[in-house]
């Protein structure tokens, strides 16, 4: 299979009818196709060739996770199965997703790795968003839980306490937005102060420029290591549960979660169109990357994908310790996960007008 090219010509493009045709039947097999194209090449739709498109840059943080699926998914998919990895566009997730929406064909020959950052710019209704994340079919994904730390003196958040804290915050599309409106959630009077990312936010935080940042990732190690430095593990964002919330994150198991912060201090959680803005961003600001398919892909092709990464979960999760400490999903949680970033429409427009109210910040 040739690599897909966008615009002009629409992804898939000038194949013959008879791998239509072949999608159809493979769709109209399901279930009783898919571990038969296990067993064999024959009848293997992918014997042409996949491809992996990455929404990110060539080089990039994500080219490097995607190669590592990409390798793992390989050892699983049919016999005579070759993936390529194509990465698209710039460091703007939103490009990569905007093509993959607009130019690939549902076939099951092309799936897309997108991070989180996508979803948060869906999220706030940034215009350039030409994609509409709650069609997308996901197969597998991968989180690294994220944690508020504080210094020392800030030993404790509670509403009406020590106001206002100063929060770290790349940029209102950043992912540190989800610790902002969760802290708000809890009526804590939060001033982000905006452009402090990596090494810069750490810096403000030891000479008191804020009073909290969110690490997540790499970055974040043992909370004991964190408190050699002068930091305090406070809260963490917390993982999507079964029973619909959020619950902590194996590797930080002794830090509480903003959800249990919330019930604390108000007695209950949140509710409304906001609070359900919030979740999609608690695990959107958590994603490393999701592996998606287009909607309409043949069931056939959608159980092969994600038959094939369950496969792979184990040799992904050998590897993800030298990445960061992250949560592998298999497809049926990953399914979870995309139920949680869909945030209906009110729920969207919720966000945009409370990022505009409170803070005057409009998407651009």
């Amino acid at each position: 299979m040739r690599a897909c090219r966008f615009p002009p010509k629409r992804c898939g493009a000038g194949r013959s009818s008879a791998i239509g045709r072949r999608a159809v039947l493979f769709g109209s097999l399901w279930p009783f196709a898919a571990p038969a194209w296990a067993k064999s090449n024959a009848g293997n739709p992918l014997a042409a060739g996949g491809t992996l498109l990455i929404a990110g840059p060539h080089g990039g943080t994500l080219e490097g996770l995607a190669t590592s699926l990409l390798a793992a998914l390989e050892r699983r998919f049919p016999k005579g199965t070759v993936l390529r990895a194509t990465a698209v566009g710039g460091f703007d997730s939103v490009t990569a997703a905007n093509q993959f929406d607009a130019w690939v064909m549902p076939d099951g020959l092309t799936a897309l790795v997108v991070p989180g950052s996508a979803a948060i710019a869906w999220l706030v209704g940034a215009p350039r968003v030409q994609f509409d994340l709650g069609r997308w079919m996901p197969v597998t994904a991968a989180l690294a839980p994220a944690v508020l730390l504080g210094s020392e003196r800030l030993a404790e958040l509670q509403p009406g306490g020590r106001a206002p804290v100063r929060l770290a915050l790349s940029d209102f599309t950043g992912p540190e937005l989800a610790g902002l409106l969760g802290l708000s959630l809890g009526r804590v009077d939060v001033t982000p102060v905006v452009g402090l990312r990596g090494e810069a936010a750490f810096a403000a935080l030891h000479r008191g420029i804020v009073d909290l940042l969110m690490v997540q990732g790499a970055k974040l190690g043992p909370p004991a290591e964190l408190s050699r430095y002068g930091f305090k593990p406070l809260l963490a964002l917390g993982v999507p549960s079964g029973n619909g919330g959020f619950a902590r994150a194996p590797a930080y198991r002794e830090l509480p979660t903003l959800s249990e912060w919330h019930r604390r201090w108000l007695g209950t959680s949140p509710t409304g169109a906001l609070a359900r803005a919030w979740g999609s961003l608690v695990v959107a600001a958590q994603l490393i990357y999701a592996l998606v398919l287009p909607q309409l892909t043949p069931a056939a092709m959608v159980a092969l994908w994600r038959q094939c990464a369950d496969a792979a979960v184990p040799d992904l999760a050998a590897a993800a310790p030298g990445q960061a400490p992250q949560l592998l999903e298999r497809s049926s949680e990953a399914m979870t996960l995309g139920r949680f970033m869909a945030a209906p429409p009110e729920a969207r427009l919720a966000l945009k007008e409370w990022l505009a109210n409170r803070y005057q910040w409009r998407p651009s």
